[in-house]
């Protein structure tokens, strides 16, 4: 009787949850965590519009809970089906709701993951005995539903009377009343009518299922971005039992076929009396190896406890001797284990906060969020995620110090995730080492600049001090006034070019990010550049992915594909190919600008990127430094790959566009 009254508490419990209505076309403050589903108006028990307009049935509940997981909105459409078919082709609609995996259909639209599997299958009156496969209906009346493919499947058996309904209801009331011998038709429709109207002791199913297909969500083909978070979605629902009360609600539980039960009780009747021969026929030999084997099993139980307190011991010591501070959590963000670095850290003159480091204590009760980043350790006990080269700094006794640490996922092979583990240490004296040298190469790279400043201003000035020192003497000569007025104002201009570029690389830079396709630009880029391009017999290969997005500061990626493709092409001179390609991967854009020029000597490869260092007789040195510096100001990374012989490529990284793309 309790067992009784908490079903049906639990039953109004998920009458409650599943009734909530989701809005249809009410506005919605973020547009973006909305996503529109159509379905069936007519096709019960999955989906249908009741007598009182209420959109409803096994989908609809099922969409409910699959928009409360995902934390997304949906908005469900009911449609006559064509319309709902053709909303998703245009893309007026997100996705379907429900749909059967039929081949015509997958060169169209993308599948989730299949949450049901429709057939076509027999039902008949609990006290049938004669029938139990289609064939054995030859001669009776059997009930179909119209424009149903089971009408085909007993027309081509033949000998078969059809009576035809508008759904299965109808049938199953006649089944009832002894008008018709079988209801054939949809199995889930059938379970459900049997469910909805209590006729689990009166009707049965019989024989196979026909002609079964995979039944789910669909969304364009293409959007594999959307169908992977409904798979994400629809694994939680099962995972927490969410999709079976849903299933039961609607289809009731399984009706067991009547073969598959005396194939059941067969195999359970073999399995038994197997047992019990093989005890028969074992127990006497078993009773006189027992005492043996006890003997041998103690020994090898004591030889193991020992191998497993030396191995203990032995990792005890290396954990207490590693030099850094170790911390491991489980799952529940539990302190599991510690060594005694990570208390002299973390807890030495008050440091862990007042908590005491002990084995048991929650994560939030250590008052560990001083020194490290609390939502990482989370991620990795619970998600599994690893983190390396973290840094954190916080003050103590008036001084800072600097911690290092490592999260890495805790994994076992039995039981596959339990946590993570957090080693630390202390590196305050290797960070004040580290700026020191940071400093002093600052100070050697201002040296290298002003030598090569000095060095490119010296030239242009020497010229024009040589031609004002023969100018007393040669003023009267025409080709001397003419070279004069031919090459200091180059020497000028050269000088002027040269002041320009180096303000441009030492000035403050205003980054103002935003988002475009890195197609578009190259192709403005090309435009510009094709002319000189086709003079020098230069070709331009682009292997660029229409939809690859880069946030960044779009001028400077201007300048800095101006930059590379000017020094590809003064690198080729004549007669050669230039390659630009993009590509994307985790959340980061790579675009590759590659040339056939004689490549770089791998001993000047680490100095291409610092300003005034230059291979041409008349470059600045500044053209790959400014490159460089534009690239990490937009977050970016650059590397530079190149054989003697076999030409250059730079590689670059920057940030993808946030979100969705353009």
């Amino acid at each position: 009787m309790r067992f009784r009254i908490l079903c049906i508490a639990l039953s109004i419990m998920i009458g409650v949850l599943f009734a909530m209505p989701i809005t249809y076309a009410n506005e919605i403050d973020n547009p973006n965590r909305r996503l529109t589903i159509a379905g069936d108006k007519s096709f019960p028990p999955y989906e249908y519009v009741d007598d009182e307009g209420e959109y409803r049935g096994f989908n609809v509940d099922l969409m409910r809970a699959l928009s409360i997981e995902m934390g997304i909105e949906f908005r469900l459409l009911p449609m006559d089906w064509v319309e709902a078919y053709q909303a998703l082709e245009n893309g007026s609609i997100d996705a379907i709701q429900g749909i059967s995996f039929e081949g015509s259909r997958e060169g169209v639209f993308e599948f989730s993951t299949p949450y049901l599997k429709n057939s076509i299958t027999t039902f008949v009156r609990s006290d049938n005995t004669y029938a139990v496969h289609l064939t054995d209906l030859k001669g009776k009346r059997v009930g179909v539903q119209r424009s149903d493919r089971a009408a085909y499947i007993l027309a081509e058996i033949g000998e078969i009377e059809l009576v035809f309904f508008s759904d299965l209801n109808q049938a199953m009331v006649k089944l009832i009343k002894n008008d018709i011998d079988a209801v054939v038709g949809d199995r889930l429709s059938g379970m459900y009518t049997i469910q909805k109207y209590r006729l689990q002791d009166r009707i049965k199913i019989i024989g196979d299922e026909y002609e079964a297909s995979d039944y789910g969500m669909a969304v364009r083909k293409g959007n594999q971005e959307l169908i992977t978070l409904l798979n994400t979605g629809l694994e939680s629902l099962k995972a927490s039992g969410t999709y079976d009360k849903i299933y039961e609600k609607w289809f009731g539980k399984e009706v067991v076929a009547i073969s598959d039960s005396f194939k059941y009780a067969f195999y359970i009747l073999v399995g038994i009396a197997g047992v019990f021969s093989t005890v028969l026929i074992f127990i006497y030999s078993w009773n006189q190896r027992l005492k043996s084997e006890v003997e041998q099993r103690t020994s090898e139980l004591k030889s193991a406890q020992r191998v497993l307190r030396e191995s203990d011991q032995f990792k005890r010591q290396v954990m207490e001797h590693m030099g850094n501070g170790l911390m491991t959590f489980d799952q529940d963000l539990v302190l599991t284990s510690f060594n005694q670095d990570a208390a002299a850290l973390l807890c030495k003159d008050g440091m862990c906060g007042g908590g005491e480091m002990t084995i048991g204590v929650a994560l939030e009760d250590l008052f560990l969020e001083k020194y490290f980043d609390l939502n990482k350790i989370k991620q990795s006990a619970q998600a599994g995620i690893s983190y390396s080269l973290l840094e954190s700094t916080f003050n103590s006794k008036g001084r800072d110090v600097v911690l290092s640490y490592t999260l890495s996922p805790l994994l076992s092979e039995e039981s596959g995730h339990l946590g993570c583990v957090l080693t630390f240490r202390n590196i305050t004296e290797i960070t004040t080492l580290r700026a020191k040298v940071a400093q002093q190469d600052k100070f050697e790279a201002l040296g290298r600049m002003l030598s090569g400043v000095a060095h490119e201003i010296r030239n242009p000035l020497m010229a024009i001090k040589t031609y004002l020192d023969l100018l007393p003497t040669k003023y009267d000569s025409p080709a001397f006034r003419e070279k004069i007025v031919d090459q200091v104002p180059s020497e000028i201009s050269r000088l002027n070019q040269l002041l320009t570029e180096l303000l441009d690389y030492s000035k403050s830079k205003n980054v103002q990010p935003q988002r475009f396709r890195i197609s578009e630009l190259i192709s403005h880029i090309v435009s510009i550049v094709s002319p000189e391009f086709e003079k020098r017999q230069i070709q331009l290969d682009l292997r660029l992915r229409e939809n690859d997005c880069i946030y960044a500061d779009r001028s400077h990626l201007k300048q800095i594909m101006f930059n590379l493709l000017l020094n590809g092409m003064e690198a080729i001179d004549t007669h050669g190919v230039i390659t630009i390609e993009s590509s994307s991967e985790n959340s980061l854009v790579k675009v590759v600008v590659s040339d056939t020029g004689p490549g770089i000597p791998e001993s000047i490869q680490n100095s291409i990127f610092e300003p005034f260092f230059s291979t041409k007789e008349k470059g600045t040195g500044l053209g790959l430094a400014l490159v460089y510096q534009y690239v990490r100001e937009n977050d970016g990374q650059i590397d530079v790959n190149s054989q003697p012989g076999q030409g250059t490529a730079f590689i670059m990284t920057f940030p993808a566009c946030r979100n969705e793309g353009l």
